[in-house]
């Protein structure tokens, strides 16, 4: 290793040059072998593309969102497989294909307990029963679907009708919320009404004032067959949309309602794909365009988006034929991977541009492929390698994602550097004929020869950053005001990373906002969600339920469940049972189970308790209680903690905090281009850094002169790219924009100030021993690798090479770097300059 240049690095450049004359010596092969993959690939493609669509998996289900192999996972699986209904009021998931739900409001908003609330709500649930579907011949309706259920918590009476028919009866004294005691004669009972209402406000004496919201549940047993389901759901949505009542309003929620909303977003992404296409192509070709129709490079442009578009068709297409599912969130790829490939094209089109154009074709491809194709491949590497960490993610969402990410992006890469790179090729010959960019006609020159003129013609921005960016570093004051600004900025991501972080996955997160399922999800998390679903506790192990001193033991570990601040009275079968039973202390195994199963489940006030026990018949006869479980119900949890929240890239998770975005899966996914990006844009600059020679201001005026405009192209065409997504509704597509605008953002801060001043400060650190290094400029001569050579010394230039901006000496067959226009090179072995006719063909 020579300062800071290692051996990797010279061999990676070495091989990039090799292929660099390869792909100038035969474009047309590398023209064909990517439009071969690319044919191979696209029927895979379209297939996956519309099954991802039309799959309901595909289209993205909430087991996507939520970690594989985890204990809550596993456990769940358990419990499933003993207990397949999850409860009244406590059903596992609002994903639960047979689970009908509608959230009934007053009109006016005001309090559903009115008689004539009642009474519409009555009206509503008896035009839903009575909806009738047919199918394969037979009628099918709400009372011929819960046939022969007993003992289930499918198809039970309308709780809110039931409620207010106790009330009425005066078998409930007091309206009490989140419980309610229950008293039918000599028995009693305590239910939890807190999933039922939401919106409640209560009096002084805890009694039920005012609910703006009740929920009509539909549970329907799972013996319904799938079809017959599918379109009784469908009745039923519409039911409850073309409800018509000047008192009431309905708003319905299904699993099956649930997911046609979210497709849509993946069908609303994919058609504004030509708008992406055509914001970076017209992107593209404008910041290619120059004064000079020869070095201008339109087409070129062009092809470089065609090239990473059938790149992404490729990776698309390779990822279906090996069976990694699309899924919704994957849809985004296209957006964020055509832009990194339209910034890996800038960077090679602006390296061309600092070629000696009176070099061959192959000379300058050798060229800018080592320079570019080093540096793209580090940041592409970067871009991998952070995506590949969400590969081994227990979300599947985010597994899916990243692979997709992954792949693609390597596809971008090799697609950048053999068919663009074929591409640069052929409209290098194009330019070194001096021919007209666009109508291929060649260009007269009336006041001097175009070569002098392309070596001396730069874009504006990169004399702009070059002129007046980069001495403004050199001011000590400049410096100070940016360490300012930085110090201010970790002071508010630090605040707002305490004042303002949430986490959690809210389900309408995954749903366009102008849906009625979006409006239905909204209004339970924000009025239902302080009595969400029950927690569900199960007894496997087989105990001996008729033993006093087990049932004290139970009793006593329950109230501790139950004296928590975030939990309710328990649901426990037992204690109910020994109420009834009068609380007998010594009862006998076989009257137990006859009192249980004959009398205590008999009864309409308990016979829901017969779903949460699993009874069992042992070789001699008698029947025991194999497994039960019990419901605590939850209030007031709530999934924040600030504190997890301190992970990678603390600044962009701040801002997307301060602009209403919560710490999810969702943004989990998306943030991840925050380390890619913060490594991609600074990068270029620190890598060019290196190789230049003299003090830290040259330094980095060379490096911004050479990367700053690309990488501003770069970070341009993200922002254009995904604000092509911003006309989604809906909190992915929305916080996918929200978080590339603000990475961008903080990654231009980072790169065009932040880093300048640490490299300028801290040059003298990564100084190279020898002094062969240009001071301005970025290609440099075959170096160092294979074979030494000797300190170069400088003297004022020819005006020749002033010209020219460049000049070469050559010394036993060695070549020596390329030199600042003020600058000439000699070798003390030499002893003399080569004139600009002496320079090699072979030279940079």
């Amino acid at each position: 290793m020579i300062g800071c240049r290692t051996l990797l690095d010279v061999a990676c450049r070495d091989l990039a040059e090799k292929l660099g004359r390869i792909v100038a010596r035969s474009p047309s092969c590398f023209i064909l072998l990517p439009l071969c993959a690319v044919c191979a690939a696209l029927f895979p493609f379209v297939n996956g593309f519309i099954g991802a669509l039309g799959s309901r998996s595909g289209a993205g289900a909430i087991h996507l969102f939520t970690p594989e192999f985890s204990d809550c996972t596993l456990i769940r699986d358990r419990i499933q497989a003993l207990f397949p209904d999850g409860g009244y009021f406590a059903d596992r998931t609002l994903l639960a294909p047979n689970l009908l739900i509608a959230i009934v409001e007053a009109a006016d908003s005001s309090n559903v307990l009115q008689p004539a609330i009642i009474a519409e709500y009555e009206r509503l649930r008896r035009e839903l029963e009575g909806i009738v579907v047919e199918e394969d011949g037979s009628s099918y309706n709400y009372l011929s679907l819960c046939e022969n259920v007993a003992y289930s918590m499918h198809c039970r009476p309308d709780a809110f009708l039931t409620l207010t028919e106790l009330w009425n009866r005066t078998w409930i004294s007091k309206m009490t919320y989140p419980l309610i005691n229950i008293t039918i004669g000599p028995l009693r009972r305590a239910q939890n009404i807190g999933p039922l209402f939401g919106g409640v406000e209560l009096n002084d004496q805890g009694e039920v004032e005012y609910a703006r919201f009740v929920r009509l549940i539909f549970n329907l047993p799972p013996t319904v067959g799938a079809n017959v389901m599918d379109k009784y759901e469908k009745a039923w949505t519409d039911g409850v949309n073309a409800f018509s009542s000047p008192t009431i309003v309905a708003r319905s929620w299904s699993s099956r309602q649930y997911d046609r909303d979210m497709r849509m977003i993946g069908v609303r992404t994919m058609r504004l794909v030509p708008l992406l296409l055509l914001v970076i192509t017209l992107f593209s070709v404008g910041t290619s365009v120059m004064r000079d129709p020869v070095l201008s490079k339109p087409l070129l442009a062009l092809s470089g988006v065609i090239s990473a578009g059938l790149a992404i068709v490729t990776a698309h297409g390779l990822l279906f034929v090996v069976g990694v599912p699309l899924i919704q969130i994957a849809l985004i790829t296209p957006f964020l991977v055509l832009s990194i490939g339209i910034d890996d094209m800038f960077i090679m089109i602006n390296v061309w541009r600092k070629t000696n154009t009176r070099l061959s074709v192959e000379d300058r491809m050798a060229c800018t492929y080592r320079e570019a194709a080093v540096a793209i491949l580090l940041t592409r590497l970067t871009d991998v390698v952070v995506f590949m960490v969400g590969v081994w993610s227990p979300f599947p969402a985010a597994r899916i994602f990243c692979i997709h990410c992954c792949v693609s992006i390597s596809a971008v890469f090799i697609f950048q550097i053999t068919l663009f790179g074929a591409c640069m090729g052929l409209d290098g010959g194009r330019e070194g004929a001096n021919r007209h960019c666009l109508t291929m006609k060649i260009v007269q020159e009336k006041k001097k020869p175009h070569a002098l003129q392309a070596l001396t013609a730069r874009p504006c921005a990169v004399v702009f950053f070059k002129d007046f960016v980069a001495p403004l570093f050199d001011y000590t004051t400049v410096q100070l005001v940016i360490i300012g600004s930085y110090i201010f900025y970790v002071a508010g991501v630090v605040l707002l990373l305490e004042t303002k972080v949430e986490q959690g996955l809210e389900l309408s997160s995954l749903l366009p906002d102008d849906t009625k399922t979006y409006d239905y999800l909204k209004i339970y998390e924000r009025y239902f969600a302080t009595y969400s679903t029950s927690l569900e506790v199960v007894i496997s192990n087989q105990i001996d339920y008729t033993d006093y001193g087990t049932q004290v033991a139970l009793m006593e570990a329950i109230t501790q469940f139950e004296n928590t601040p975030f939990t309710l009275t328990a649901d426990f079968w037992l204690r109910d049972f020994l109420y009834f039973t009068g609380d007998r202390s010594s009862i006998s195994s076989p009257e137990f189970h006859t009192l249980l199963a004959n009398g205590f489940l008999k009864n309409a006030l308990f016979s829901h308790y017969a779903a949460d026990m699993v009874m069992m018949r042992a070789p001699s006869g008698d029947v025991y209680i194999n497994t039960s479980r019990f419901f605590i119900g939850l209030r007031n949890v709530d999934l924040n903690s600030r504190s997890s929240a301190m992970r990678f890239n603390a600044g962009v998770f701040a801002l997307l905090a301060a602009w209403d975005t919560r710490l999810d899966i969702i943004s989990s996914i998306t943030i991840l281009l925050s380390i890619g990006y913060s490594i991609d844009f600074g990068s270029h600059v620190v890598y060019h850094f290196m190789f230049v020679q003299g003090d830290g201001f040259v330094r980095l005026s060379a490096s911004l002169e050479t990367m700053a405009w690309p990488v501003v192209q770069a970070s341009l065409s993200t922002l254009f790219g995904v604000a092509c997504v911003a006309p989604v509704h809906g909190y992915v597509a929305h916080t996918f924009v929200k978080t590339v605008f603000i990475v961008c953002a903080v990654g231009l801060y980072h790169c065009l100030l932040l880093l300048p001043v640490i490299l300028i400060r801290t040059s003298d650190l990564c100084r190279r021993g020898d002094h062969r290094t240009p001071t301005r400029g970025i290609i440099s001569a075959f170096e160092g690798a294979r074979a030494a050579r000797s300190t170069a010394v400088v003297r004022p230039v020819p005006q020749e090479a002033d010209a020219l901006r460049a000049v070469w000496v050559t010394c036993d067959g060695r070549l020596c770097d390329r030199c600042q226009p003020e600058l000439d090179c000699h070798q003390p072995t030499c002893g003399k300059a080569v004139s600009l006719p002496d320079i090699r063909e072979s030279a940079c």
